[in-house]
């Protein structure tokens, strides 16, 4: 997600009393296999199927 699109989201989440939490969604383990060294450990993660 870019920089930019965060701003976005929190600018539209702003008047929110709960905490934002971003979420990586896959549709399959091969996509979770290209994406998984950029991902931050820890980091929500959602197998969709």
């Amino acid at each position: 997600m870019t920089p930019k699109r965060v701003v976005e989201l929190e600018g539209m989440l702003s008047g929110s009393t709960a905490k934002i939490v971003f979420v990586s969604a896959f549709p399959d383990l091969d996509e979770i296999r290209k994406h998984i060294e950029s991902l931050a450990w820890g980091s929500p993660m959602r197998l969709t199927t």
